[in-house]
């Protein structure tokens, strides 16, 4: 089993600030909480455990360019990843999405996800986005502080916009 619970506060500069900053800000915002996760081995009794820790997440964009960051320090949040049970490893099957919570050190460590981006609009039900994502974390011996990055191509369809276009 693995649940996560996430409870945090939201900091949104455009609405707070409202006429008063620049026209060409898309985005500044950020949010800020403790993230508490509920995991069990089901094969080993007395096995759950509830490591947590604190996420702080900020964005920025202007002239369709921008940078989302996330900051996590804590605990290892996905520390059954690599048992193994009847010959079937955990991994993928029980942690969807990315291992970003998988700080591979046991104890409290941090994690960061910086992602640089440009993302334009091609139709008003449609966006395309270009990144470079860079993850950093606590060196350990396996890993240095800087653990990689990736390119990223994504293609963002609203179907609210496109199915109220087509569909009336």
């Amino acid at each position: 089993d693995n649940h996560k619970i996430y409870v945090y506060a939201k900091w949104d500069a455009l609405n707070f600030f409202k006429d008063k900053l620049p026209h060409y800000f898309q985005e500044l915002n950020g949010d800020l909480g403790p993230i508490v996760g509920y995991q069990r081995d089901r094969s080993a009794p007395n096995s759950t455990i509830f490591p947590w820790g604190i996420i702080a997440n900020q964005n920025l964009r202007l002239f369709n360019a921008g940078i989302a960051n996330t900051f996590y320090y804590g605990e290892d949040l996905m520390l059954y990843y690599g048992v193994v049970y009847n010959g079937v490893q955990y991994g993928s099957d029980l942690y969807f999405g990315e291992r970003f919570y998988h700080t591979h050190i046991r104890g409290t460590s941090f994690y960061d996800r910086l992602e640089a981006f440009y993302e334009p609009r091609i139709a008003p039900w449609l966006d395309l986005r270009v990144s470079l994502v860079f993850h950093m974390g606590n060196p350990t011996t396996a890993f240095p502080a800087f653990r990689g990055w990736q390119q990223v191509f994504s293609l963002k369809f609203n179907l609210e916009k496109l199915l109220n276009k087509y569909v009336k």
